[in-house]
């Protein structure tokens, strides 16, 4: 029921944040007052969404397909949509901020409805529809971004963005995007100037598209993160989702690349972690669009669907 009531608000800010609403064109009190009157509030940044998500990492539960759904709605777009939201609530916000509470919106819709299959099947039937979706809408949605995962946040500079497809379908496209952010979240909150960087090659290993992103961070931040990539969880300061957005990273890469298994994954160069001077650098490849043309961008019709 409350990831419910996340997704219909979500379905009621979509239009309040579009390209034609008001807070585009830098009029904000209709959003204010959306977000202020508790309809978007009491939804989806309540009590009840923290709950949830202490109960989908609960002991014996985080590994349950329900509980990993769960997890990937509560820990890939929200945390930095629930950012926006309150600058939005403490009258700070920009129009930039609310271009990415945008983006931001429609990709948490897209990952809720590939993470459950009743939640919306008419526009998940579309999602599924064959519909090339290529870099260009992850660059122009990450170039120059703020992104902000719980406490931490980063600014987003991307590199090199290959032109090309890099998925058939929106609700494959949703997931590569909850991979990119469970990425940034882990780097928003540990970079060490405030910036990370994402960048996207084609061919960098055979037959795949290589996700990379990279921060500048102490050692002793590089060192949580390969504790939480080993699984090592005798650091208790490091929060227990963070572990979380690894293994749905790691997870993702078993359903991409079918036929690999959980103990060819861990000696495969599908998904890592390097350290290199100062950077820390996180990657996955997703395979190839096979028989597709370059250069291939969907999503020019009704975001929602």
């Amino acid at each position: 029921d409350d990831l419910f009531q996340v997704y219909e608000s979500l379905i009621d800010l979509f239009p309040l944040v579009s390209g034609n609403s008001a807070a585009a064109s830098g009029e904000f009190r209709s959003l204010g007052d959306w977000i202020g009157n508790g309809v978007g509030n009491g939804k989806f940044l309540g009590s009840s969404m923290e709950s949830s998500l202490i109960h989908s990492l609960s002991e014996g539960l985080d590994t349950d397909p329900s509980s990993r759904s769960t997890q990937r709605t509560l820990l890939a777009a929200l945390p930095s949509l629930s950012f926006f939201i309150n600058r939005v609530r403490e009258n700070s916000a920009t129009v930039a901020d609310i271009r990415r509470i945008f983006y931001l919106c429609r990709d948490q819709l897209k990952i809720m409805r590939s993470s459950f299959a009743d939640l919306d099947p008419g526009r998940l039937a579309d999602d599924e529809k064959l519909r090339l979706h290529g870099a260009g809408l992850l660059r122009s949605k990450w170039w120059g971004a703020e992104h902000s995962y719980f406490s931490g946040k980063g600014k987003v500079r991307c590199g090199h963005f290959f032109d090309g497809p890099v998925t058939e379908r929106c609700v494959e496209f949703a997931e590569y995007d909850s991979n990119i952010y469970c990425l940034s979240n882990l780097l928003a909150s540990r970079t060490g100037n405030g910036e990370f960087h994402i960048e996207l090659f084609k061919d960098a290993i055979p037959g795949g598209v290589l996700a990379v992103a990279m921060a500048d961070m102490p050692l002793e931040s590089h060192s949580e993160i390969v504790n939480i990539i080993e699984g090592s969880q005798s650091n208790h300061t490091i929060p227990k989702q963070d572990f979380a957005l690894w293994k749905l990273i790691e997870e993702s890469m078993m359903r991409g690349h079918e036929n690999f298994n959980t103990d060819s994954l861990s000696d495969s160069p599908v998904h890592g972690c390097q350290r290199f001077e100062n950077g820390t650098y996180l990657w996955f490849a997703w395979p190839n669009v096979l028989n597709a043309q370059a250069g291939a961008d969907a999503e020019t019709g009704n975001p929602l669907q």
